[in-house]
């Protein structure tokens, strides 16, 4: 199993990395949060149309795990996009990638968080690779 890292050590990591090892590395998260909603999204259609109840309780605790990886992969990808921001991304750039990405989580207070910096914490400040 891949050993965690702490957030503050993947942002350190970022510095190091080229423009568009950061932006692939971002796309990449994007496309794997993406992925992530949908299986969710899939199994909540489950959840509603199943009558076993062993299933259903397999199918939450497999959204909650999931929902734990989207929000890690979703701090990776604010870091991701905050070194881009500081490498080469104006501002408007800046806000339209991390709207994309509360639309697609379906965040509700990003409105807000896009004018005043974002983070999403998760249960255990840690991210894995």
């Amino acid at each position: 199993m891949d050993q965690p890292i702490d957030l503050n050590e993947f942002v350190r990591a970022l510095e190091d990395l080229s423009q568009e090892s950061i932006n692939n590395a971002k796309d990449e998260l994007f496309l794997s949060i993406s992925k992530l909603v949908d299986t969710n999204t899939e199994l909540e259609a489950e959840i509603a149309n199943s009558d076993n109840h062993q299933d259903k309780k397999l199918y939450r605790e497999v959204i909650e795990e999931n929902q734990t990886v989207i929000y890690s992969k979703t701090s990776r990808y604010e870091a991701s996009l905050n070194a881009l921001r500081h490498k080469l991304i104006d501002d408007q750039k800046y806000h339209q990638e991390l709207g994309k990405l509360y639309d697609l989580i379906k965040k509700p207070e990003a409105q807000d968080e896009n004018q005043h910096g974002s983070q999403v914490e998760t249960k255990d400040n840690s991210i894995y690779l």
